[in-house]
């Protein structure tokens, strides 16, 4: 009996640890570094230096590559059967506006450049504007232009919004 308790208090354990456990999202254009990481379970990051593209998951089990983005073709039978629910445009934008209001930034920093001098300081009081706390805008003008973005959510904030599709 004890051993059932134990078995079923560490699933449980698993189980709110999925829902509250950070997921980062990281973007880094200057060093071509793409992942999304949930801390303690998985990370899947985009891989650009191959080509083709790779997808490496990595999972405490081990770590897992997917290179082939080919299309597989569908019968006929199988395209008729797809049974497809439409869902109305205002049902969509307000599932995808509250996905995106349940991620937290962490950091977002613009650097570029319009390769156009007077472009450059024109943008430049408008991009210090626009800076803030966690989020940086720059103009250079040496022809570098990158973009970084780190962003956290939590499975548990993702749910309300899915729940708030499905029932609608």
């Amino acid at each position: 009996m004890i051993w059932v308790i134990l078995v079923l208090s560490i699933l449980l354990i698993a189980m709110i640890w999925l829902l509250i456990a950070p997921i980062t999202l990281f973007v880094d254009t200057l060093e071509d570094v793409y992942y999304m990481k949930v801390k303690g379970i998985c990370k899947i990051s985009l891989n650009t230096a191959k080509k083709p593209i790779t997808i490496d998951i990595i999972l405490p089990i081990g770590k897992f590559t997917v290179s082939s983005f080919s299309k597989r073709k569908r019968s006929e039978k199988e395209a008729q059967k797809k049974k497809t629910t439409r869902k109305s445009f205002k049902v969509i934008f307000s599932f995808v506006s509250d996905l995106i209001k349940s991620f937290e930034l962490v950091k977002m920093s613009l650097n570029m450049d319009t390769a156009d001098y007077v472009c450059n300081a024109q943008l430049v009081p408008v991009f210090h504007f626009l800076s803030g706390k966690n989020r940086a805008f720059l103009v250079n003008f040496n022809g570098i232009t990158s973009f970084k973005l780190i962003l956290k959510n939590r499975l548990i904030r993702i749910i309300k919004p899915a729940i708030k599709v499905a029932w609608s």
